[in-house]
C-alpha cells in the first residue's frame, strides 16, 4: 500500500505561476502608461489648437476696434476678449500675440517639447487645408526646435 502523503495535492502557487502573473501585470502596466502619455499629449495638442483659434478670433476683433498697433495678449485680456486662462499654453509656457506689419497676426507658444511641437505643426497644417480656415500666410506655422517654440502667422484680411 502507498503512503498517504503521495495522494495529497499540493496547495498554493509555485514560483513559475507567480513569475507568469508578474510578467503579465508588468506588460499591462507598461502598455497603460504608454497609452496614458499618448492621450495626454494629444489632449494638449488639441487644447493648443483650440487656444490658437480663440486667440485668432479675439485678435481679429481687437484689430477691427482698436487697430493693429497695440495688439498683445495682455491687451486682449484687458479688454475682455480673452480670459487669463490664455496666459499659459498647455505645456506651461508663455503665449505671445503681435502683429507682423498691418496685415498679419503672429501667435507664438514656447516651452513646447519638440515631438509635440511637430505634432501641433502637423495638426495646424491639416487645419489649413480646410476651406473654412481664415487666410494663413505662406510660412503658416513652424516649430523652432532650438527654442522649443511654435509660431503661427495668420493674415488679417
Amino acid at each position: 500500500m502507498m503512503p498517504t502523503h503521495y495522494w495529497k495535492r499540493q496547495t498554493g502557487i509555485g514560483l513559475l505561476e507567480l513569475m507568469l502573473v508578474l510578467s503579465i501585470a508588468s506588460v499591462i502596466i507598461l502598455a497603460s502608461v504608454s497609452y496614458y502619455q499618448s492621450v495626454a499629449s494629444n489632449q494638449k495638442i488639441t487644447q493648443a489648437n483650440a487656444m490658437i483659434a480663440d486667440i485668432y478670433s479675439a485678435a481679429k476683433n481687437y484689430v477691427k476696434s482698436q487697430g493693429a498697433s497695440q495688439l498683445s495678449l495682455e491687451n486682449l485680456i484687458a479688454t475682455g476678449l480673452l480670459t487669463q486662462y490664455f496666459e499659459r499654453n498647455p505645456w506651461g509656457g508663455q503665449i505671445t500675440v503681435a502683429t507682423n506689419g498691418e496685415y498679419q497676426i503672429v501667435i507664438t507658444m514656447d516651452q513646447i517639447p519638440i515631438a509635440q511641437c511637430q505634432k501641433l505643426n502637423k495638426r495646424m497644417q491639416q487645419t489649413f487645408t480646410n476651406t473654412d480656415t481664415p487666410g494663413v500666410s505662406q510660412e503658416a506655422s513652424l516649430c523652432e526646435l532650438n527654442q522649443h517654440q511654435f509660431t503661427i502667422i495668420y493674415d488679417l484680411y
